[in-house]
C-alpha cells in the first residue's frame, strides 16, 4: 500500500527535508533551462527538460519515479538537458514553412491538452483512452435507475463505439443474460473479450459467475479455462510450486454447498496434481475422478511423497477401500505413503488386527 504521489512517496520515504530538496532542485532546473535559452542547441535541451519536467509534474498524482527504469530515464534526460554545452554550433536558420508548421503544431497540441483536460475535469466529452470508462458508468447509472432495457441498448451502442474494450463487452454480457432472447448475444461478448485479453484469469472467472445462475455447465467450462490460464501464468513466472491454486481455490470455497457444479469443475487429465487433491477434498464423489487418475501414469509420476499420502488418504476415505487395496498390491512401491489411509479403512472395517499389522510394518514395532 501506498501514496499514489512521488511527492507524498518521498516524504513517508525520507521525511520533508528530502521534498524540500527536491524542490530546490526543481527550482535549480528551471533556472539552469532557462540560462540557456540562448544556447545554439536549445530547442533539443528544451524537449529533454520537458521530458524529465513531465514525468516530476505527474509525480504530483502518481508514482512514474518510483518505476525504477522510468526514473532512470527521467534522471537521464534531466542531465542531459541541463549538463553543459558541447559550444557553439552553425545552425541553419528555420524557413518559413518550418516556422508554420511548428506553429500549428504547437497549437494543435495546445488545443488537444486543452480538450483533455475539459473532458477530465469540466464536464467535457470524454476522449479515448477514457471514453470507454465514461461509457461504462452511464450504463451502470442506467442498470441502477432500473432501465435494464435502456442499458443493455447502450452497452450495445457502445460495444461498436469502442470494439476493443473488454469491460464493455463483459457488461454487454451481463446485462445480456437478463433477458434470455439476448443470451446467445451475451455468449458473443463474453467470448469476445476473453480473445481480446487471452491471458488474463479474472475475464473468465468474472463470466463463469455471471453464467452460473444460468447455466452451471457453461460456466464451469469458464472455471476452468480461468484455472489454466492462472496455471500457465504461475508455470512461466515460477511463482507458486501449486499452479493455478489462486483461482481454483476461489472456485471450490465458491461452489463448497453446490455438489452437482462441484462435479462439473474437475480438473482434466493433465492438470497440475495439487489442483486435483484440492478437487477431491471438496467433492462428495470421487469414485470416477480416481479411476481416472490411477489409470494415467503421468498423474502418479507426478506426485511427490507428501502428495500420495494426501491421495491416498482422499481415496480412503471418500473412495473404494477394496480399490485402494488392490491398486497397492498391483503397485508394491508405493505402500510406505499408504500406511495412514490403510490404517483408517482397517479401523472403519473393524480390522483392528489388520491395522495393528499395518501400523507395526511401518514403524518396525515388535509386539
Amino acid at each position: 500500500i501506498h501514496p499514489e504521489s512521488d511527492w507524498l512517496m518521498t516524504e513517508i520515504e525520507a521525511g520533508p527535508i528530502a521534498v524540500a530538496g527536491f524542490i530546490l532542485l526543481a527550482i535549480f532546473g528551471v533556472r539552469r533551462a532557462y540560462s540557456l535559452r540562448r544556447d545554439s542547441g536549445w530547442t533539443v535541451r528544451w524537449a529533454l527538460v520537458c521530458g524529465a519536467a513531465a514525468a516530476v509534474v505527474h509525480g504530483i498524482m502518481d508514482v512514474p519515479v518510483h518505476v525504477v527504469v522510468l526514473g532512470w530515464w527521467v534522471m537521464v534526460l534531466g542531465c542531459l538537458g541541463l549538463g553543459e554545452s558541447p559550444g557553439e554550433f552553425a545552425v541553419e536558420k528555420r524557413g518559413t514553412w518550418q516556422r508554420w508548421a511548428f506553429a500549428l503544431a504547437g497549437l494543435f497540441v495546445g488545443l488537444l491538452g486543452w480538450r483533455l483536460v475539459s473532458a477530465q475535469w469540466f464536464g467535457g466529452e470524454a476522449l479515448p483512452p477514457f471514453a470507454p470508462q465514461v461509457a461504462s458508468k452511464k450504463i451502470l447509472a442506467k442498470y441502477n435507475a432500473e432501465d435494464r432495457e435502456g442499458a443493455f441498448y447502450l452497452a450495445e451502442t457502445e460495444c461498436v463505439q469502442w470494439p476493443m474494450d473488454g469491460d464493455l463487452r463483459y457488461q454487454l454480457g451481463v446485462l445480456g443474460l437478463l433477458f434470455e432472447e439476448t443470451e446467445a448475444e451475451a455468449d458473443a461478448a463474453f467470448r469476445a473479450a476473453r480473445i481480446l485479453d487471452p491471458n488474463w484469469p479474472r475475464i473468465p472467472f468474472d463470466q463463469a459467475n455471471a453464467w452460473y445462475g444460468y447455466d452451471k455447465k457453461r460456466a464451469a467450462a469458464l472455471w476452468l479455462e480461468a484455472t489454466e490460464r492462472q496455471e500457465k501464468i504461475d508455470r512461466r513466472q515460477k511463482s507458486s510450486n501449486q499452479p493455478g491454486m489462486r483461482i481454483y481455490t476461489e472456485v471450490l470455497s465458491k461452489l463448497h454447498p453446490d455438489p452437482e457444479a462441484l462435479q462439473l469443475v474437475a480438473p482434466p487429465a493433465g492438470s497440475d496434481p495439487s489442483l486435483q487433491l484440492a478437487w477431491m477434498g471438496a467433492a462428495p464423489d470421487v469414485g470416477s475422478q480416481i479411476r481416472m487418475l490411477t489409470a494415467d501414469a503421468s498423474f502418479c509420476e507426478k506426485l511427490n511423497s507428501r502428495q500420495r499420502a494426501e491421495f491416498f488418504s482422499l481415496w480412503g476415505s471418500k473412495g473404494d477401500a477394496a480399490s485402494l487395496e488392490e491398486f497397492l498390491r498391483a503397485n508394491p512401491g508405493w505402500d510406505e505413503d499408504a500406511w495412514g489411509a490403510r490404517t483408517k479403512a482397517r479401523i472403519a472395517a473393524g480390522d483392528y488386527a489388520g491395522a495393528v499389522g499395518i501400523l507395526q510394518k511401518h514403524f518396525s514395532i515388535r509386539l
